[in-house]
């Protein structure tokens, strides 16, 4: 993927656990191109910020009902909602946020 993706996903499961992917929200590129790894993250407070933790298979198979990731993942994409990350408001290194140059 050429560039990384700067939002996360983030879908309550059946469990009031939020999870959530990094993706490019774009619902028009295919999947595989869309998600920045098939990897699913949750909160260690159960939402979608703090530490971040991998959830086990048996923690998604409850939450979204499967134990197959493609599945989850795909879930999260389609019906989640989008929530910028920290990087896409302010960009420490270059001293930019949201894409301007700051007043310094």
């Amino acid at each position: 993927m050429p560039n990384v993706a700067e939002e996360r996903i983030v879908l309550k499961g059946a469990t009031g656990k939020e999870f959530f992917v990094y993706a490019e929200p774009d619902k028009t590129i295919p999947l595989i191109e869309v998600v920045q790894a098939f990897e699913v993250f949750e909160g260690e407070s159960g939402g979608h910020t703090g530490t971040l933790d991998r959830p086990s298979k048996q923690q998604l198979s409850t939450a979204f009902n499967t134990d197959s990731l493609d599945a989850v993942v795909a879930k999260i994409v389609t019906e989640g909602r989008i929530v910028p990350s920290v990087h896409r408001r302010t960009n420490s290194k270059s001293g930019k946020a949201n894409g301007h140059e700051s007043n310094r």
